[in-house]
């Protein structure tokens, strides 16, 4: 076995995932998935990943204002809008992306918390 000395790492910035609309058990938002996450990867530095997201969730919150929704937070810190659909979800989110300027830089993400979608009678997903 080589010894682990030896072994060279490339080293990596960490991957941050920023959750930024909630949905599920973490808010009243109508929403089945928890968590609808931005996902900041081509950037050299993590404090540039950090600047993203926050750019792109204040500009998601000026989008969901101006369109007439809610933008207060779920448990977890992200907006907890009542909207029709995930799909409406990640519109917004994509546009928030978009609009900030970080097309093609930052990625979409979720954290389903699958096990609440179903019981053995019933099936939740919208």
């Amino acid at each position: 076995m080589p010894k682990l000395s030896s072994l060279k790492s490339q080293k990596k910035i960490p991957t941050a995932f920023f959750n930024i609309i909630n949905g599920g058990a973490h808010a009243d938002s109508g929403l089945s998935i928890q968590e609808f996450q931005i996902i900041p990867e081509n950037f050299k530095c993590f404090s540039e990943k950090l600047r993203a997201a926050s750019e792109i969730y204040h500009k998601l919150k000026e989008l969901l204002s101006n369109s007439g929704y809610s933008v207060s937070v779920g448990d977890e810190g992200g907006f907890a809008p009542k909207l029709d659909s995930h799909s409406e979800a990640f519109e917004f989110i994509t546009r928030a992306i978009e609009e900030a300027g970080y097309k093609g830089k930052v990625s979409l993400g979720i954290d389903a918390a699958a096990s609440s979608f179903s019981t053995l009678t019933k099936t939740a997903i919208h």
